[in-house]
């Protein structure tokens, strides 16, 4: 016996603004974050 998930459909156009937000304060943590490490040398 197998049960099927049946999950909401979410569309991407209502979610796009948001998704691009997001993306882009991700990039802006990820450059501060790297130009607060300190460097290695390898």
């Amino acid at each position: 016996m197998e049960k099927t998930i049946i999950l909401p459909e979410l569309p991407l156009h209502h979610w796009e603004k948001s998704k691009l937000t997001l993306h882009l304060i991700l990039q802006i943590l990820g450059k501060i974050r790297l130009k607060m490490t300190p460097r290695k040398n390898h």
